[in-house]
């Protein structure tokens, strides 16, 4: 017995062998950096700068994992590929790609490449992140094509593999009923082992009700067409594992805010090589993806600011001139009551396109404020205080819980405010909204409804949420919540206010996030560092 735990344990916890990495890019400079990047990431690359080398190099040095050039000088990536495939030399893959396209992404994905990134001004940032990632998804492969390998999946010797895997990682068998449920996927699911091994339902760990998950349509021998039914374009074959499907979506009922995660499942086979169940591992890739989303909403508002700010300059001068006539006329015709009551109105419009003007040109750089120690929780008071009279009118409660654990930061309470105010602004419009769209059909326990601000010190920094009791985002509306422009509302709305907050709160070197609540409404999310 001990000989089978050893034997089993080495094959869990003997640490793979460095990765064989070959970086095809035709920039030399480029080429150096990822090669930099790499190593002081633990990692180490060959390179090569076109795709004859590259062919050449796989051939005879036989590397692991390419880093490949969408388009080199020579040829494309997919003549690559379809040369080594010809060869039978398939090596995984990630595509480095200076277009963001999805359709470019989706045919690469079909082609066989593992991630793709796009050579932005964060592409180095992401580089490591996404080659980890890789390198473990392949590592977790490779145990289980060696573990079916050498010991033809017994019992007991998977058991002991699969609980010792720190992957997420469940078994069923022939009958969908599941027989291994690891502790790492007690965790990711926060259900125990002995209420699911031994039922059907596996499929809580991924939705609300039952339907059949990856590891069930493996058992199923599912065509691609029915796979699609579930799945639809966000699955695709494996290239290492025959019978293997893998795929990345976003799971809302494991949180809030819901969890992105990598999933792969796998037939398991006898030894006449029969199908007797199916394995599936997780990987939850939550932090990239938000890491991805900032990245890009930030590239997205450097260059929506900076077109707003140009077109903002053009139109201030002559705006300016058209102001400074008008108070000429006032001055000379100051007799003419009618005229001046009608040059007032005319007047007021200016302003109005000044604030927008002002606005506009937030867009590209929130303006310069003096930061000063500041008392998170003073600013939120005084922010509500000041909107006491619209709440009351509007029929909204505000509930503080502001912890008296918050130190004092370095930040501009001007700026800071603003955000505060804006957030509950919203906050109102949402929930009386709501109330005027659902009409007398609803049900509505409060004639008040309700605003709740809280406020905690954690590890990570401040974390102020402000969540309502309206309806909440719509999952379409919510990778664009904070795009310059995006507004859902039917009046009077620019889409400028989030996309400002966001602004203000990455100046000041903190994070804000939209998520909805699980028992309705929307909940906004803060971080701020202390120091």
């Amino acid at each position: 017995m001990e000989n089978k735990k050893s034997e089993t344990n080495d094959l869990v916890e003997k640490p793979m062998e460095p990765f064989k990495i070959l970086i095809i890019e035709d920039d030399e400079g480029l080429l150096l950096l990822v090669q930099k990047t790499l190593q002081r990431t633990g990692f180490h690359a060959d390179g090569v700068s076109n795709g004859a080398k590259a062919i050449a190099f796989i051939v005879e040095n036989s590397p692991e994992l390419l880093l490949l050039d969408y388009k080199l000088p020579d040829m494309t990536c997919d003549q690559i590929i379809k040369i080594l495939k010809e060869r039978e030399s398939t090596v995984p893959f990630i595509v480095m790609t200076g277009q963001g396209d999805e359709k470019l992404a989706v045919n690469m994905m079909k082609l066989g490449a593992r991630d793709y990134l796009v050579k932005s001004t964060n592409f180095l940032d992401l580089l490591p992140i996404v080659v980890k990632q890789v390198i473990d998804r392949l590592n977790v492969e490779k145990k289980f094509v060696e573990a079916e390998n050498k010991i033809r999946m017994s019992e007991e010797k998977l058991s002991q593999i699969i609980q010792g895997s720190p992957i997420p990682t469940f078994v069923i068998d022939m009958n969908h009923i599941v027989t291994h449920w690891n502790k790492a996927c007690e965790s990711l699911a926060n259900i125990p082992s002995n209420e699911i091994v031994g039922t059907q339902n596996q499929w809580m760990l991924f939705y609300p009700k039952k339907r059949k998950v990856l590891a069930d349509l493996i058992v199923d021998n599912a065509s691609k067409k029915e796979i699609s039914q579930y799945y639809g374009d966000r699955y695709r074959e494996s290239k290492i594992i025959k019978g293997a499907y893998e795929a990345e979506d976003l799971f809302y009922g494991l949180s809030e805010g819901g969890r992105w995660l990598f999933f792969a499942a796998s037939p398991l086979r006898d030894c006449d090589g029969k199908v007797i169940g199916a394995i599936e591992i997780l990987q939850e890739t939550t932090e990239r993806k938000l890491l991805e989303d900032r990245l890009i909403r930030s590239e997205r508002l450097v260059a929506t600011g900076q077109l707003a700010a140009s077109i903002a300059h053009e139109v201030n001068s002559p705006l300016q001139g058209i102001v400074s006539l008008l108070q000429t006329i006032k001055e000379t015709h100051k007799q003419d009551d009618r005229l001046l009551e009608n040059l007032n109105l005319v007047n007021s419009g200016f302003i109005r396109i000044q604030d927008i003007i002002k606005k506009l040109l937030d867009l590209n750089r929130p303006r310069k404020e003096i930061k000063q120690p500041t008392n998170i929780n003073d600013v939120i008071e005084d922010t509500v205080a000041l909107l006491t009279s619209h709440l009351k009118s509007k029929k909204v409660k505000v509930d503080l819980h502001l912890s008296s654990k918050i130190p004092k930061i370095t930040a501009s309470p001007k700026q800071l405010g603003s955000v505060f105010m804006n957030l509950i602004g919203n906050a109102i419009e949402a929930i009386n909204d709501s109330s005027k769209s659902s009409g007398s059909c609803k049900i509505i326990e409060s004639t008040y409804g309700k605003i709740t601000i809280n406020s905690n010190l954690r590890q990570n920094g401040i974390i102020i949420e402000i969540t309502d009791t309206g309806p909440g985002i719509p999952r379409e509306a919510m990778k664009h919540i904070f795009d310059p422009f995006y507004t859902r509302k039917k009046e009077m709305g620019l889409g400028i206010g989030l996309s400002l907050c966001h602004s203000i709160i990455e100046e000041h070197n903190g994070f804000i996030a939209a998520r909805n609540s699980l028992e309705g409404g929307a909940i906004f999310s803060i971080t701020l560092p202390v120091c």
